[in-house]
């Protein structure tokens, strides 16, 4: 009823809130798993119990386990930090260490140092989305691999690119695992991409509505704001609300704005990258709620030992 009385002030050109419009993004949502789960109730009802104990966000919000929210953002921030340091080492160890199928077929060992190649120098390139200090930064560091090819015959490409078949797997995966679309090891890869894809284009109707419609960062509700920037992997749960309206408004000039004076630009490519940015700032981020991992990223931990025996003879 509610998403109904919405669309009714939508179709009277009455402009809507971003609470309101949020409430419409959820509800669509919604009504998909709501399929989702019929589906598996008449075709495979067997599998249902084990998909919801692997998958509880395939439930509808007003089904999903009633927590305290803040409590969710503090989960949250504790799985992305590790999640950053799990997507390190995953990416560190495709650059060395063949994976164990390469041993199931003897004929592979060609793809497969072609595969360690492209992770070592993948490895340069994470070293530098570690080293940016500023979105700006990590989106000029990709330069041109954010333009879709332009020409004849490069439809294939493009749809590969837009469905982010270009992305390492282990991007992938750490983002997924962030934003909680599977914790699932077992999940098909390809999946995982659908269904960040999809996650990525929810962003982006947010993201336009925001822009297009002029919405003024200052009105927006402190709980919506928090909801919002979690989304985009902004700030923690302790950052104030001025700091939090700050990133958004930064995110929406890097996502939005800028692309938007660019041709064939590849805004899912875009977010993904603006999403990691994000993703290490906020691990790196003092105020984060996990602990042990962000010691690694601390100034006096990064003197090399022999400097450290100097000082400490």
């Amino acid at each position: 009823q509610t998403c109904n009385a919405i669309r009714s002030k939508q179709k009277t050109s009455v402009k809507i809130t971003f609470e309101e419009f949020e409430f419409l993004r959820k509800g669509k949502e919604d009504r998909s798993k709501v399929a989702n789960i019929l589906f598996l109730m008449i075709f495979s009802s067997s599998v249902l119990p084990y998909a919801l104990m692997m998958f509880p966000n395939m439930l509808p919000v007003p089904f999903q386990p009633r927590d305290d929210a803040l409590n969710k953002y503090h989960t949250l921030s504790r799985v992305r930090t590790h999640a950053v340091m799990e997507t390190m080492l995953a990416i560190e160890n495709a650059a060395i260490i063949p994976p164990i199928s390469s041993k199931l077929n003897p004929f592979s060992g060609k793809a497969v140092r072609r595969e360690m190649a492209r992770m070592t120098d993948f490895c340069g390139t994470a070293n530098s989305f570690f080293q940016a200090t500023t979105p700006a930064q990590i989106l000029e560091l990709l330069g041109s691999t954010l333009q879709f090819p332009v020409g004849e015959n490069v439809q294939k490409e493009v749809n590969q690119q837009t469905k982010l078949m270009t992305v390492p797997k282990q991007i992938i995966k750490g983002l997924s695992k962030s934003t909680g679309i599977s914790n699932s090891p077992i999940m098909p890869t390809f999946m995982v991409r659908g269904k960040l894809a999809e996650y990525l284009r929810s962003l982006s109707e947010s993201d336009k509505f925001l822009v297009e419609e002029k919405v003024d960062l200052n009105s927006i509700n402190d709980n919506v704001l928090l909801e919002a920037c979690s989304l985009r992997f902004i700030g923690t749960p302790e950052s104030s609300p001025d700091e939090l309206r700050r990133g958004l408004a930064i995110w929406l000039q890097h996502a939005v704005v800028r692309p938007g004076m660019q041709q064939n630009y590849n805004e899912n490519l875009g977010r993904v990258a603006l999403l990691c940015y994000n993703a290490i700032q906020g691990a790196r981020d003092g105020r984060s709620e996990s602990q042990l991992p962000r010691l690694m990223f601390q100034a006096p931990m990064m003197m090399s030992y022999a400097n450290s025996i100097d000082k400490h003879p």
